[in-house]
């Protein structure tokens, strides 16, 4: 079965699956950033990964050929990977941010960080964007 080939009554099998082969095809896989619309149970990935279960909400890095079907049938939308460039200004340790700890960090350090992550340490007065803005 490739992507192609899901239909909405499979796609609907596909939710309440425990688990469920999808194939595709053998490019590189280019992963991207999705937040899910609703619950997914697990599936058996092609090179054999089990993927899941997600829940409404949750926000993963999954092939992209993957996340066209799920944003085709309103179960995820892609979600911005924008990443911002800031240096460190007044921080001498680490920080815990949706649930991920980052750091130590030193005075002078510059990090290549997800926008959501960089606008937190900017509003906090942690840190400083630099000109580039972009990776």
């Amino acid at each position: 079965m490739t992507t192609n080939d899901l239909t909405k009554p499979e796609l609907r099998n596909l939710r309440r699956a425990k688990f469920i082969e999808v194939k595709l095809s053998s490019q590189k896989e280019e992963l991207v950033k999705v937040q899910f619309l609703e619950d997914l149970g697990k599936f058996v990935w092609k090179d054999g990964k089990i993927l899941g279960p997600f829940k409404k909400g949750d926000i993963v890095k999954i092939p992209k050929a993957l996340a066209n079907v799920f944003v085709k049938f309103n179960v995820a939308k892609i979600v911005n990977n924008k990443r911002l460039i800031v240096m460190i200004k007044d921080l001498s340790y680490g920080i815990y941010f949706k649930g991920r700890k980052y750091g130590p960090f030193k005075k002078g350090d510059i990090l290549n960080v997800e926008e959501e992550l960089a606008n937190y340490l900017m509003g906090e007065g942690i840190a400083v964007k630099l000109p580039i803005n972009h990776c």
